[in-house]
């Protein structure tokens, strides 16, 4: 079921960056989308940080991440 929150900060602070935002994640929202009210995805979700609180990853870090795994397999 979708959640409402707002982001609350963009943390670098663990040498990883993350979106923090203020809603509640459960059990089964790992893995899934972080959108915008326009719909686009910005984060995949990843965590749920303390009550009210979810971390996702930023979608530039996955796709980042996806460029150097394709490179390193087709190499």
């Amino acid at each position: 079921q979708p959640q409402r929150g707002r982001l609350v900060s963009y943390d670098t602070s663990t040498g990883m960056e993350w979106l923090v935002a203020s809603l509640q994640l459960r059990p089964g929202h790992s893995g899934g989308p972080m959108v915008d009210t326009a719909g686009r995805l910005v984060g995949i979700n990843t965590m749920m940080a303390g009550p009210g609180v979810g971390v996702a990853v930023p979608v530039h870090v996955i796709k980042r991440y996806l460029k150097e795994a394709w490179y390193r397999t087709t190499a």
